[in-house]
């Protein structure tokens, strides 16, 4: 597909933020980035840059797609049901099944919980891994962008509330707020259509705004 047409599907300011972003994962600020959002303190944090013997290894996706010329994605709010991360805004994502690859684990969740069926040709590469010490799992941030926005069938076993977000409402400054969690953990966060966006997802996201500020 020739850049002209991307750039018809897409729009400009569309095609800018991809521009960005693939050049960007060739030199991933990591780490850096994503320790601005991160929890204090964040016990185990520091320690976690490999895959260690007792991690599960998950994905998520951030799905791009354009709505009025600007990049938009799904974020998901899990159902307070849930061990883990219950009642958080997230990615979708989840744990890789025994045989798969991070990028299959990733269209399969993004499949199952929303309905969007994602071709592995859609995929433009990841963030930097992240551990999360409150569940254990190692987390590699997948990215994929389609040319237009997706239909979408919210799985209500799995998803409480689907939001779309707008990537350009990130980069943003001032939704990043200071809140407690439990009382005591003092954590960095961004104000999102009343809610808090707060922990690994935030700290994955950060990533993906310090590449496009550049």
């Amino acid at each position: 597909m020739n850049g002209s047409v991307l750039l018809t599907r897409y729009g400009f300011y569309a095609m800018d933020y991809i521009t960005k972003i693939k050049e960007g994962l060739n030199h991933l600020p990591g780490r850096n980035a994503q320790f601005q959002m991160a929890p204090v303190p964040r016990t185990g944090g520091e320690i976690h840059d490999t895959i260690h013997t007792n991690s599960k290894q998950s994905a998520v996706i951030i799905l791009l797609y354009p709505d009025n010329e600007i990049l938009h994605f799904p974020l998901i709010r899990r159902p307070a049901s849930m061990r883990h991360h219950a009642g958080q805004i997230g990615l979708p994502g989840g744990g890789i099944d025994q045989g798969e690859t991070i990028e299959q684990a990733a269209i399969r969740e993004l499949e199952e919980e929303l309905g969007v069926i994602c071709s592995p040709s859609m995929i433009i590469g990841s963030l930097s891994p992240l551990f999360i010490p409150v569940s254990g799992y190692y987390v590699t941030p997948i990215l994929a962008c389609m040319n237009q926005k997706p239909k979408f069938h919210v799985n209500q076993r799995e998803v409480d509330r689907l939001y779309l977000a707008s990537l350009k409402y990130f980069l943003d400054e001032s939704i990043i707020i200071e809140t407690h969690i439990n009382g005591k953990i003092r954590v960095p966060a961004f104000s999102f259509e009343n809610e808090v966006i707060w922990g690994a997802t935030a700290m994955m996201l950060n990533e993906l705004i310090v590449i496009l500020k550049r």
